[in-house]
């Protein structure tokens, strides 16, 4: 195979998403992988990365490309968790 001819095949093989929940996630994750392992359309994993997002997830640009890093994914996630227990509020004084 020329050279020109081997080095287009490679950019088209797709690598297959490996669900978390199967087995270990490859790191870095592409977007399709991200999106499964946070259970979130890719779409939605797209509009976090843009510049400007409100609530930006972490990644890496490598070119025009996007890879996440499960430990970064992992931290953002725990960042927003919200059932977390709160610590108790003091109780107000009553008044007479």
């Amino acid at each position: 195979m020329p050279p020109d001819t081997q080095s287009k095949a490679v950019h088209r093989l797709k690598r297959k998403p490996i669900p978390p929940w199967v087995g270990p996630v490859p790191d870095p994750m592409v977007i399709q992988e991200a999106s499964l392992y946070l259970r979130l359309p890719v779409s939605s994993v797209y509009e976090r990365t843009s510049p400007g997002a409100t609530d930006p997830l972490p990644h890496i640009r490598v070119g025009h490309l996007l890879r996440f890093r499960k430990i970064d994914l992992d931290r953002w996630l725990e960042a927003r968790n919200t059932a977390a227990p709160k610590p108790p509020k003091p109780a107000k004084k009553a008044k007479r």
